[in-house]
């Protein structure tokens, strides 16, 4: 599963971060100029998005782990945000937002939110095992 997660789930998460630099450099520099409403919301997608390659890479890479409870909050932020782009992406009018139907989009997009997905159902079904009474 660890192969599966690293090629499926860490390598287009990484790809997708360049993305989040360039526009966490964006909202910066258009801080004055474009409406505050815009500049709020694309900081929150891109901290989320941040949050959920935060998550994953502590699941790929055990050099720094993190605890259960953050880590259910790290994977949750970043599916949610992956969720709303791929939504804003899919009805987007604009040709430069817009998530078509290519295999580049769907390994992008839709297997980082696939294999988180299966991972949260992983780490909330060992969160609330029941324990055995001897």
């Amino acid at each position: 599963m660890e192969g599966l997660l690293l090629i499926f789930g860490w390598v287009p998460a990484t790809l997708l971060m360049m993305f989040v630099a360039f526009g966490f450099y964006s909202v910066f520099a258009n801080l004055l100029v474009v409406n505050w409403q815009i500049n709020l919301i694309l900081f929150a997608v891109f901290t989320g998005g941040i949050t959920g390659y935060v998550g994953l890479t502590s699941l790929c890479w055990p050099i720094y782990k993190l605890s259960r409870k953050t880590l259910i909050v790290c994977l949750t932020l970043g599916l949610v945000t992956l969720s709303y782009v791929i939504i804003a992406g899919t009805i987007s009018d604009q040709s430069l937002l817009m998530i078509s139907n290519d295999w580049v989009d769907w390994y992008l997009f839709v297997s980082p939110v696939f294999i988180t997905s299966i991972q949260l159902i992983i780490l909330l079904a060992g969160q609330f095992k029941v324990k055995e009474s001897r």
